[in-house]
């Protein structure tokens, strides 16, 4: 069971990948691109979306596992497997959340774009903001 849980981190990377792949994602498309792009890909992004949220789950059994090692090595004497647990969990809600927003912007067929790009913008913001928004110019 162990090795189970280890390997789960690694292959829910490549099906989060898959999933990216499937919606067309797998590169970033530029912040300028038209809503269309998403309003036209509804349904790959949507089963994409779906593929790449499972893959983003199984980071919980990988996390916990790891904490669990943490907390092996150390006796319990040491505060790591808490930290360990905690920034998991972070790291999952991290991970799921912009997958949800991209899910939400295409959900409804009829929504108006201005609405979509607020989710897509969202989502994008909390995968690569830390890095690309403050390097992007304001208007």
């Amino acid at each position: 069971m162990n090795r189970t849980c280890i390997w789960l981190g690694p292959i829910g990377t490549a099906i989060i990948y898959v999933g990216l792949s499937m919606a067309g994602l797998a590169v970033a498309p530029s912040p300028d691109a038209p809503v269309e792009f998403y309003t036209g890909n509804r349904h790959a992004i949507r089963v994409g979306m779906v593929v790449a949220m499972f893959g983003g789950a199984l980071y919980g059994p990988w996390l916990a596992m790891l904490a669990r090692a943490f907390k092996l090595a150390d006796r319990g004497r040491s505060g790591f497997a808490n930290y360990q647990i905690v920034f998991g969990v972070f790291l999952m809600i991290a991970t799921l959340v912009p997958f949800y927003l991209l899910e939400v912007a295409v959900f409804r067929p009829g929504a108006s774009p201005d609405v979509v790009q607020a989710f897509v913008d969202a989502a994008w913001i909390m995968v690569l903001g830390f890095v690309y928004a403050p390097s992007r110019p304001s208007c």
